[in-house]
């Protein structure tokens, strides 16, 4: 007899008449771990059985009552966001993770977040003294954490999305003045980073655009600067 694989699963009947169904599921942290769901019938733990492992299939988690939100979080951090975004990205998302969410809310299972939860933490930070714009990163980095547990099936609702912000004040950014500009470039002339603020203030570079400029991207012969890439 072929041995059965582990997205197979067994069913059999417990001494006290109900039966019971064991597979192996997918955890949130990318392992894997064995399963067990009851029915009153040998169907309706088969039918439990078969929602496993079409979870199963579609490499989605199984829901785990006991599953805290620190825990997806960090299994978001790892097997979602890391592979799809920039470097940059990642590090927002990972800092607000760390220092914020965890700590304000980790220890709360995952599907029993809900929106006066969120609420109460947000209002918290803002009182804590963190800009309005900061708080709107938080939910919104737990916001798309929820949205990703909604398609994998593990919750209902985005509790976060529900959550109230006041708006972010408008921004006033006032630029140099030429005149300014010649001051900043006198009084930084002796610095290593000079011809990075030439270059900002001359072009109007991104940081990253600067710092991902090599010799390789100057043509001194027809003074020519290429931006091909940023860092």
């Amino acid at each position: 007899m072929a041995r059965r694989g582990n997205g197979e699963g067994t069913i059999c009947q417990r001494k006290d008449g109900r039966w019971c169904a064991a597979v192996y599921v997918l955890t949130p942290g990318g392992g894997e771990k064995r399963a067990f769901v009851y029915g009153r019938t040998r169907d309706e733990a088969r039918d439990k059985l078969i929602e496993l492992q079409e979870k199963r299939r579609r490499n989605i988690p199984a829901v785990q009552r006991s599953l805290k939100l620190g825990d997806y979080l960090d299994y978001w951090l790892a097997q979602v966001v890391h592979p799809a975004v920039r470097r940059t990205t990642y590090s927002k998302y990972e800092v607000m993770v760390r220092l914020y969410l965890k700590p304000g809310l980790g220890r709360k299972p995952l599907g029993r977040v809900r929106v006066a939860d969120v609420q109460a933490f947000l209002n918290g930070q803002l009182r804590a003294g963190h800009s309005v714009g900061t708080v709107h990163v938080m939910r919104m980095v737990l916001g798309a954490a929820f949205t990703r547990a909604m398609r994998e099936e593990l919750v209902f609702m985005n509790p976060a999305r529900l959550a109230t912000l006041p708006p972010i004040p408008a921004a006033r950014n006032r630029p140099w003045s030429a005149d300014e500009a010649r001051r900043f470039l006198t009084g930084a002339r002796n610095d290593p980073l000079y011809p990075a603020f030439l270059l900002l203030l001359l072009y109007g570079l991104r940081r990253g655009e600067v710092l991902g400029l090599s010799w390789d991207d100057v043509d001194l012969a027809d003074d020519v600067l290429r931006v091909g890439w940023q860092i």
